[in-house]
């Protein structure tokens, strides 16, 4: 066994989003707890190569026009203006003319030219061919994280496969709202040549199992319920660093709130601003910390799980647009500020009586340090049913934001806040038997990438 492991993730994996984060680091926990794993991954906003707690960072343009990447989205910003007409432009396209997503990007006609050199033996003649043949060099390519798996992801992985380098598909969503098309064809081609196809929720088993019944697919939980948190000496430091150390000695209520296009589209129904519908959220919230803080004695404390890139998407910003609805205690709230990562925000959650989230993958974050969560979301958002619903088998732990109101948000949380004990104890057999079942994923997983990187060792050692 390699004492070491390198592993290329071939999609955009924003750092900023601690949820995109934990995927990578959990994909490492559970597939090589013995071996030191260093990812590569892309990021659309990085300019150049860099490192950061043992990931390499390579700028995304170099695999994807930027154009393509880009989100609908709510805001006044340029970016966010000009990444909605890139939305929109692509749905055009879409019912125009489907076929154009048939024609690779353009980033990816150097890449093949550096392939294609790299095979013929010749050494790298740019700083960022030294680079690109450092990704290469990778022992293995995992691609399919959340839901980073798209047609110009599919493009990537059948280049490269191409040239011989081998890809699984671990902790996808697929695409479950796809019908059948130039795009569900690309996805069919690609997936039909991965070593292994695991998704992390039911929904995308059952779109895969209808329209690519040939291929085998399999459901696993998502890596993330498997990454390992920080050590407490570790937190309790950047707690005192941060002043929080005594905030949180007492009992704690750990929140994440997020405004992200499926709550932002589908939140408070009867509103079509999507204006007031933001406003509505926020106002809601504002009243259940006013609720929390008047009822319990509980501190809470807000915890970013996306810091970015842009305002909307940062997590101490709507977390300060909630608090400025209500008067309260400042010695009883706090938002985290500090951009920390993934493996301490799951031990924060650990050391919580209970997790208030719309952040899935801070419910995701619970399972491992037995927290228990109250999800708030909107049945749009297919983790919510998935997940939260069918995997971790806690509807009753969830409410809707479709048609809510102060009172009823209320009521849940009172009954989840009384009942505490019963449900950490039902929590705790299902965190067990989801941990059991992402283990024995990961060790057919491994045993799959294992053969293919001996072939390859036994194949240059000839």
């Amino acid at each position: 066994m390699k004492k070491s492991i390198n592993i290329f993730v071939p999609e955009w994996v924003p750092l900023a989003n601690k949820g995109e984060e934990a995927i990578v680091l959990g994909m490492a926990d559970v597939l090589f707890p013995e071996q030191k794993v260093t990812i590569h991954l892309l990021d659309m906003k990085a300019d150049h190569v860099y490192e950061k707690d043992g990931i390499i960072v390579y700028p995304g343009r170099w695999f994807y026009a930027d154009w393509r990447s880009r989100e609908f989205g709510f805001g006044l910003s340029w970016e966010r203006f000009y990444s909605s007409c890139c939305s929109l432009l692509r749905n055009v396209l879409n019912r125009i003319t489907p076929n154009w997503v048939n024609k690779p990007q353009y980033p990816l006609k150097a890449i093949e030219k550096s392939l294609v050199r790299f095979h013929q033996g010749e050494k790298a003649s740019s700083s960022k061919e030294h680079a690109l043949y450092q990704i290469f060099q990778c022992d293995y390519i995992i691609g399919g994280h959340n839901g980073g798996l798209n047609e110009y992801v599919c493009h990537t992985l059948s280049l490269l496969k191409k040239y011989g380098h081998h890809f699984g598909i671990f902790g996808s969503s697929l695409k479950p709202k796809l019908k059948e098309g130039p795009v569900c064809k690309i996805f069919r081609d690609t997936l039909s040549l991965a070593d292994f196809i695991y998704v992390r929720n039911p929904i995308a088993k059952k779109w895969a199992e209808h329209y690519m019944p040939e291929i085998p697919v399999n459901l696993c939980p998502d890596p993330a319920f498997g990454m390992y948190p920080n050590d407490s000496i570790t937190v309790d430091e950047i707690l005192r660093e941060n002043k929080l150390d005594n905030f949180i000695n007492t009992k704690l209520i750990a929140m994440t709130v997020c405004e992200p296009a499926p709550i932002a589209r589908n939140c408070f129904s009867i509103y079509s601003s999507p204006n007031r519908k933001l406003k509505e959220h926020r106002l809601l919230l504002g009243q259940l910390v006013k609720h929390i803080l008047e009822t319990t004695d509980a501190n809470i404390l807000f915890l970013p799980h996306a810091i970015g890139p842009e305002k909307a998407l940062d997590d101490r910003f709507v977390a300060s647009e909630i608090l400025k609805t209500i008067s309260f205690d400042s010695s009883r709230v706090a938002v985290l500020r500090a951009d920390l990562n993934g493996r301490i925000l799951k031990q924060l959650i650990g050391y919580s009586s209970l997790l208030v989230a719309e952040r899935i993958h801070s419910i995701i974050g619970s399972v491992k340090v037995n927290t228990p969560f109250f999800s708030i979301g909107v049945k749009a958002d297919s983790r919510i049913i998935g997940i939260v619903k069918d995997m971790l088998k806690a509807e009753e732990n969830i409410y809707y934001l479709e048609n809510p109101d102060i009172q009823s948000l209320i009521d849940k949380f009172d009954e989840l806040w009384q009942n505490l004990p019963a449900i950490r104890e039902k929590q705790t057999i299902i965190n067990e038997e989801i941990l059991a079942w992402l283990t024995k994923a990961a060790d057919e997983i491994r045993q799959i990438i294992d053969t293919r990187i001996r072939s390859v060792d036994e194949k240059y050692s000839l």
